[in-house]
């Protein structure tokens, strides 16, 4: 095979990776907007804040990185519930006073954390650097670690969107998310729904940045830039869209990956906005959502 065809596959299969994780993390995002009417601002640091806990347990203890997982996916659900307290003391004001107070909330939890995680660690880039041994697959020499990075998010999109179809806590949330006062009428308790909703967004949080800390690198302050992918891919999709998350992830995943080989990486970083702005100017409702 062709070396032009190696790096045409590596690449291909690095941005369905990378892409798989901003889905995964753009649809708790999508999760909490539609629940609760609020945009996390600081959605981004709350997965470099789990990255660099991830990448902490696997340097101090050497745990592999799918333990990991199921070590730091609880711990994110009770922030999650914690985060969610947050917003109680407004839930109740006038629209215009929920949103002003849900983005200095927000805000300022984002520059919080930025500066306790600067405190505590420092400038410091973190990873996972966890390898397995190359596939061979014809010429090609994949990268297994990759590869079951991709399983892995493939595995949890699918148990992800069965609990979201077929469980109380997924139903109300569906129902909470197209009508919110119909939902109430109907029984669902909207409060609670809303707070398993930013539960596992955070779990799914959670879970993005060990597998985006096996493919690249979370600091300090690198967390506002990840909220901006998230959000453009929340928009390309359409609110509370698995599919559409997941579409809007592979789009920005392969997009950065081929432009940031071919132009450099300084472009893949712009990739997310220029697509951001496309979206909003040919399709505001996303590849599947509605007006």
């Amino acid at each position: 095979m062709l070396p032009s065809s190696f790096i045409f596959f590596q690449l291909l299969l690095g941005g369905l990776l990378l892409g798989g994780i901003y889905a995964l993390v753009a649809f708790g995002l999508s999760t909490i907007y539609g629940v609760a009417k609020l945009f996390n601002f600081a959605h981004g640091t709350f997965l470099v804040m789990a990255g660099i806990i991830a990448s902490y347990i696997y340097f101090s203890f050497e745990v592999n990185p799918f333990i990991i997982m199921l070590m730091v996916a609880p711990l994110f659900l009770v922030v999650g519930f914690i985060f969610f307290g947050f917003f109680k003391p407004i839930s109740g004001r006038s629209p215009l006073e929920f949103v002003v107070g849900t983005v200095l909330i927000t805000v300022g939890l984002m520059f919080v954390m930025d500066d306790v995680s600067l405190m505590l660690v420092g400038g410091r880039i973190w990873s996972i650097p966890y390898s397995l041994p190359s596939i061979p697959i014809g010429e090609l020499m994949v990268s297994s670690t990759r590869l079951w990075g991709l399983i892995a998010v493939v595995v949890i999109t699918i148990l992800l969107s069965l609990y979201i179809r077929r469980s109380y806590v997924g139903k109300a949330i569906r129902a909470a998310t197209q009508d919110r006062e119909a939902a109430m009428l109907t029984g669902v308790d909207v409060s609670k729904t809303t707070m398993f909703a930013f539960g596992i967004a955070m779990v799914l949080v959670a879970i993005g940045s060990v597998l985006y800390c096996m493919v690249l690198t979370v600091a300090p302050f690198g967390g506002f830039p990840m909220t901006v992918k998230c959000f453009t891919i929340v928009v390309l999709g359409g609110i509370g869209s698995i599919i559409g998350s997941l579409v809007g992830g592979i789009i920005l995943g392969t997009s950065e990956a081929f432009v940031g080989y071919y132009f450099g990486l300084p472009w893949s970083e712009a990739v997310s906005i220029i697509i951001l702005l496309i979206v909003l100017v040919i399709r505001p409702q996303g590849l599947f959502g509605f007006r």
